[in-house]
């Protein structure tokens, strides 16, 4: 987010450049790639490793683009 990267240059920190547009096609895809596992009526216990698949996936690709 803007904040995110505004905190990041206060504290000189390297970062990548994203965009508004960028910024909503991530958060978008980490949304709907939740509601695919509801969508799709997967069971509770196949659910929980399915969603803790798409969050490490994801915040693998959000610490990379913020280079933490």
């Amino acid at each position: 987010s803007k904040e995110m990267m505004a905190a990041m240059d206060a504290e000189g920190l390297p970062h990548a450049e994203i965009s508004d547009v960028q910024y909503h096609l991530a958060a978008t895809a980490y949304v709907e790639a939740m509601l695919e596992i509801v969508r799709h009526s997967i069971p509770k216990e196949e659910a929980k490793e399915q969603f803790a698949f798409i969050y490490k996936f994801f915040h693998l690709a959000w610490k990379s683009l913020y280079n933490m």
